[in-house]
């Protein structure tokens, strides 16, 4: 378990600290089967002070899918400088994506006010392999101010990315023209927990766990989730288990049930000059 923790808090410091960025400063969102069962350690390991656990957290994913809006990519490879770029064939390529995305999602019942296209090129420096992707504008043939005006966006992009750009010293390129055909869904009203008012939470059980690092047996309150209330709050070292999926409270911190049946952990790290 360990191991795997300091496995998820390298990968978390890959986008966060190796892109400029402190983790301290966010919450850290854990789901899935056992995201809620390591998210206590690997929390402290970073110093992140807030961590949030959604209802049904093992079934995120897949009700993330099934109420996010439909998207779908049309995409034709142009490998083209952008100082060299037929803009008439290139508003005429976007113009057939455009078509098929609108088609595609005509067949997908999608109503028409419902439909949005976006447009977008996938560019590069030239004699580079990582590519980079700018928004264009849709509805209209492209011009020159429009290139211009992606180049200058890729440099802005390059240089947040990767430290460095090479604005006014290397040629770029266009690999691909890209449109994301997108159908908005109807967002589902989804209920509220009671409040639990002067009601304290009560663990179902109390079972012998080795919970802490050092791997001795102690006497640890079980709870169950689907009993907890809005305002309940669990002090840790303690367990709280729902089907899919366990959450494990170590010592010193504290969940407390939202509302929306999220639980929100406070780890108790603390750093100086760093926002709560």
């Amino acid at each position: 378990m360990e191991i795997a923790n300091w496995n998820q808090a390298n990968s978390i410091r890959q986008v966060t600290i190796q892109r400029g960025r402190d983790p301290r400063r966010f919450a850290l969102v854990a789901f899935g089967g056992s995201g809620p069962m390591q998210a206590g350690r690997v929390a402290e390991i970073l110093k992140i002070r807030t961590i949030v656990i959604p209802p049904d957290p093992g079934v995120t994913s897949a009700f993330g899918l099934e109420v996010v809006d439909l998207k779908n990519d049309y995409v034709t490879t142009r490998v083209e400088r952008t100082d060299l770029l037929d803009l008439s064939a290139v508003t005429g390529a976007f113009a057939r994506l455009e078509a098929e995305g609108d088609c595609g999602l005509a067949k997908e019942g999608v109503a028409p006010e419902r439909r949005t296209l976006h447009r977008s090129l996938d560019m590069r420096y030239v004699g580079e392999a990582d590519e980079l992707r700018v928004d264009m504008p849709h509805g209209r043939a492209l011009t020159e101010g429009d290139i211009r005006s992606a180049e200058e966006v890729f440099h802005q992009g390059h240089e947040r990315l990767y430290g460095y750009c090479y604005r006014g010293a290397q040629r770029m390129e266009v690999v691909n023209l890209r449109v994301t055909a997108v159908g908005a869904t109807s967002r589902p009203r989804l209920p509220l927990l009671p409040p639990a008012g002067a009601e304290l939470a009560a663990p179902r059980s109390v079972r012998q766990v080795a919970i802490d690092r050092e791997g001795e047996f102690r006497a640890t309150p079980i709870y169950e989730r689907t009993r907890l209330k809005a305002g309940h709050r669990i002090a840790g070292p303690a367990i709280i288990e729902e089907f899919g999926s366990t959450t494990v409270l170590l010592a010193g911190q504290r969940a407390e049930v939202h509302p929306t049946g999220s639980l929100i952990i406070r780890t108790g790290a603390a750093d100086a000059g760093v926002a709560a």
